[in-house]
């Protein structure tokens, strides 16, 4: 289907939303967990007057934490996925250049290297790395001009 005009960012704030909201419930879920382990420690060294938190209690609460764990890298994988969509279509030569997307420049160098749909077609001068250690071959070459 052709694009009529630019996406919605909106969509990628609701993404970022997302994933502040799992990452705030992760960490509360890390603190809850931590809380249930030192009350633990302590009731154990306190001996048997102590009020004792339940084995289940403390393994509820784990899971809770990776459950939490499990959302936060699903949103960031979501979002990380919509905002190099969104960075490719404002790149490309057909795209949409009025986009407007905020990134930090951290971002804006991992979406130089990591730009999808580059094939090795697209690249000058590939030259494997005989140090380069792994399974995997590690090329140098250029690409638009630039060495990389």
């Amino acid at each position: 289907a052709m694009l009529k005009g630019p996406p919605c960012v909106q969509e990628l704030n609701l993404l970022e939303d997302r994933l502040f909201a799992a990452r705030d419930a992760h960490a509360d879920a890390v603190e809850g967990e931590r809380r249930l382990m030192r009350q633990s420690r302590t009731g154990q060294r306190r001996g048997a007057g102590a009020p004792s938190v339940g084995e289940e209690r403390l393994t509820d609460a784990q899971h809770d934490t990776a459950s939490a764990r499990r959302a936060v890298q699903v949103a960031e994988r979501a979002y990380r996925q919509r905002l190099l969509e969104m960075q490719h279509l404002k790149r490309s030569p057909e795209g949409f250049p009025e986009i407007q997307l905020r990134l930090d420049a951290e971002d804006e160098e991992v979406f130089e290297i990591l730009t999808s749909g580059r094939c090795c077609a697209d690249y000058e001068d590939l030259r494997p790395l005989s140090t380069a250690p792994g399974r995997c071959p590690i090329f140098s070459g250029t690409y638009a001009g630039e060495p990389c």
